[in-house]
């Protein structure tokens, strides 16, 4: 939250699937001035990537293609080591080298 705050961010929406609700809280001493969204799942997340400045996406070929065709300026997405035959590594790299995308392999990059 600190960094999007400093780049200017001032919305987080968050969608987290079949996994368990974040612990992201923007509450206490350190609160910051973004605003914060979450939810397990919509029938379309359109209406979100055309009002984002930025995504974050796991590499996935169907994700990756329908938030190119928003052309947002800014993609990033986080390439899940864990799958057999990582197709989502090679597309996210092949798609990082035209400049499409920044590619995260690890949490802690």
């Amino acid at each position: 939250l600190e960094w999007m705050e400093r780049n200017g961010y001032t919305k987080l929406i968050v969608q987290y699937g079949k996994g368990s609700r974040p612990q992201i809280s923007n509450d206490g001493p350190d609160r910051r001035k973004i605003e914060i969204e979450m939810y397990d799942f919509k029938p379309s997340l359109v209406q979100d990537m055309a009002q984002a400045d930025l995504v974050l996406s796991h590499a996935g070929a169907g994700t990756v293609s329908e938030v190119l065709q928003q052309e947002k300026p800014r993609l990033v997405v986080v390439v899940n080591t864990l799958l057999m035959d990582n197709h989502q590594l090679e597309l996210a790299h092949a798609m990082q080298r035209r400049n499409y995308l920044y590619v995260v392999e690890s949490p802690q990059q």
